[in-house]
């Protein structure tokens, strides 16, 4: 199958009209410049083999768009080599990847997690609503064999996914929760997921966490005692124990919201997600950074206990779809 055959495949029997729930189809078999809706005959352009369902003159979100896609190439220089050596694999332990599988993976960005586990499955449908980051991961995978014509990048909103239900195996979001501005985009984009997964089916989702000691600590700011219980637990964390619970960064362009844990349960348990499992990562306790080459043990220990949630920066559902 050529690289153009396999992509017109994907987005035929994957993909869906976000406006109507219709099928979609190529306009022109073999040189797509469109996808229209059977049923509604919405029109969606195909721009450099992606195809786009983000309407920027109309997106609330266009200065956080622009935004995006003019880090892309950088963006990835962000993180610290340990940060990603923390989150990575475990995110990749979590979504137990198989070869038949088809992955949905949503907000995608420039595919630091994408990477790390096409090579074990057949598909992935990579969304985001930066252009220029799904480029970028096109290119990251250039000179990568054994991941040709499995990738299949989608621009488009995460609150609005045009994905046809139960098309796939596993579904994964890694850090693009918390850049969603309300409970209700939130619930939206975990429906999606949800909704894009076959019964039984798994459903993988991290995110930035308010623990259990921003929350004790937000009620308790002015006790002496509160501040020296939430340096010690939380010290280490983004933006330190005064992190609020919702802000705004990049000149107020781009949402910053920290998820409590039972929160996260129940926008899954909402969605039709049964879940397996509910884990704090990343221990933000001082002297976690210096222990050097063997935190990931740590961690991991850490992990399998209820103290996990106690002052983790990230919290990472692991479900089954139900149904």
């Amino acid at each position: 199958m050529t690289p153009t055959a396999h992509l017109e495949a994907a987005w035929t029997e994957r993909l869906a009209c976000p406006k109507c729930g219709g099928s979609l189809r190529v306009d022109t078999p073999g040189a797509a410049q469109h996808l229209e809706c059977a049923a509604c005959a919405a029109r969606y352009p195909v721009r450099d083999g992606i195809p786009s369902f983000v309407d920027l003159a109309g997106t609330p979100q266009a200065a956080e768009i622009a935004q995006r896609d003019n880090e892309a190439a950088s963006y990835e220089g962000l993180f610290f080599a340990w940060e990603s050596f923390l989150e990575v694999p475990p995110i990749v332990r979590d979504l137990d990847p198989a070869p038949a599988d088809w992955v949905l993976e949503v907000g995608a960005g420039t595919g630091r997690v994408v990477r790390e586990y096409i090579r074990s499955v057949t598909g992935v449908v990579a969304v985001d609503f930066s252009f220029e980051s799904l480029r970028h991961i096109r290119r990251s995978l250039d000179l990568v064999p054994e991941a040709q014509g499995k990738l299949v990048p989608v621009h488009a909103d995460a609150c609005a996914l045009p994905i046809k239900p139960g098309a796939f195996d596993r579904t994964l979001s890694c850090g693009m929760l918390q850049h969603l501005p309300s409970e209700d985009h939130r619930a939206r984009a975990i429906s999606g997921m949800a909704a894009a997964l076959r019964p039984g089916g798994r459903f993988v989702m991290q995110a930035r966490h308010w623990s259990r000691t921003h929350a004790f600590y937000e009620v308790r700011k002015h006790s002496a005692f509160a501040r020296r219980v939430a340096s010690f637990l939380i010290g280490n964390a983004s933006g330190g124990v005064d992190v609020p619970r919702s802000a705004t960064y990049a000149d107020g362009t781009v949402s910053l919201y920290n998820t409590p844990a039972a929160e996260l349960r129940e926008l899954a348990e909402r969605a039709g997600i049964h879940v397996d499992r509910l884990v704090g990562r990343i221990q933000a306790a001082k002297g976690m950074a210096r222990l050097g080459v063997v935190r990931p043990l740590v961690e991991r220990a850490i992990e399998h206990t209820p103290l996990s949630l106690l002052a983790a920066q990230e919290v990472v559902v692991v479900g089954t779809r139900t149904g």
